[in-house]
């Protein structure tokens, strides 16, 4: 059976294009016009178009277009071209640089990470089929004013579901990160993860076992400062087994207490030490917990010093008692980045 029906607010797709061309950039829109001028055929794609039609704030501006690399560096005055073998130029504008990616297709993923070759191509829909998830598989054509989503990431946007563009094994099977990714969209957009999607993180474990331990850790850390609802990704988290590639020390803790962690301020660190009093981790096995996970120092000196207030931490722990503990033992939640 799957994950209970919900409906999340999405703007409709003339609302959220205007305010996508409203909102964009000055650099971007002069980069879009310029690609177009060009015949370029140039597109919005991944977070921004999600995000917009979520109403949340807008960050990241990705471009794509059917242009090859070496056509596009022609285009503007000053370029980076270090990613062009992969089909990414760099253009730098007065007010910061403005990444386009060529439409490409993927070989295959021999390091479970990266895909052995790209081929370039002229279809935004073929692009968009080698991407990890259906809510990042949305496109809009800023000039045309048209919403391109040929794998239904606006229905899963509504149903408020992470659900991987075809076969999840597949695309697990390419890139193990992706598994993290499944998590980490959970727990920030406050979805689940879809059934079948959920089904194959477990058969993945040996594909995130290839991920470099800074990438996990990003993830990690991007999971835990959610404001939102924490309990079903870290209990997904830990059912699926993919925490014994992050920090097998956390497998046992009961699934029950994960709320505890909600309580917490939305610090990296400091969820992570929560999660550790949990499970009732030594002072010893919380710092090979950071060491593997390869925290800055920092953060490893937080985390020991926070160790020392284990002993007062309450027994019958709720959101009341957490706080109280945080202001007697001075713990701020944030620190300089």
């Amino acid at each position: 059976m799957g994950p209970k029906r919900r409906q999340t607010r999405v703007l409709p797709a003339d609302i959220a294009i205007a305010t996508l061309v409203r909102q964009m950039p000055a650099p971007v829109r002069e980069v879009v016009q310029c690609l177009h001028a060009a015949e370029g055929a140039p597109v919005l794609v991944g977070g921004c178009v999600r995000d917009v039609l979520l109403g949340r704030p807008l960050a990241d501006w990705d471009l794509a277009t059917c242009l090859l690399p070496a056509a596009v560096a022609t285009l503007f005055p000053k370029v980076v071209r270090a990613g062009e073998k992969h089909g990414t130029i760099m253009v730098l504008t007065q007010a910061g640089p403005v990444e386009v990616t060529t439409f490409r297709g993927e070989g295959a993923y021999l390091d479970g990470r990266r895909p052995d070759s790209v081929t370039f191509l002229t279809d935004v829909e073929a692009d968009l089929a080698r991407r990890d998830f259906t809510i990042n598989a949305i496109a809009v054509d800023p000039v045309a004013g048209r919403l391109i989503d040929p794998f239904g990431g606006v229905g899963d946007l509504q149903r408020g579901w992470v659900r991987t563009v075809g076969d999840p094994a597949a695309r697990f099977g390419e890139d193990g990160l992706r598994t993290l990714r499944a998590i980490r969209f959970a727990a920030v957009l406050g979805f689940k993860v879809a059934p079948a999607t959920a089904a194959a993180l477990a058969k993945a474990r040996v594909t995130l076992a290839k991920v470099a331990w800074e990438r996990r850790r990003v993830e990690l850390e991007k999971s835990l400062a959610s404001r939102c609802p924490l309990v079903g990704p870290l209990k997904l988290l830990v059912a699926s087994g993919l925490i014994a590639e992050l920090a097998p020390e956390l497998a046992g803790t009961p699934p029950r207490t994960f709320a505890l962690l909600e309580a917490l301020p939305p610090a990296p660190w400091l969820r992570l030490c929560g999660w550790g009093v949990l499970a009732k981790l030594s002072a010893t096995a919380l710092r090979t917990v950071a060491l593997r996970l390869k925290l800055s120092r920092l953060d490893v000196e937080l985390l020991l010093t926070t160790q020392a207030a284990y002993a007062a931490f309450p027994a019958r722990a709720n959101a009341a008692a957490l706080r109280h503990w945080l202001s007697t033992w001075g713990i701020e939640p944030c620190h300089p980045a």
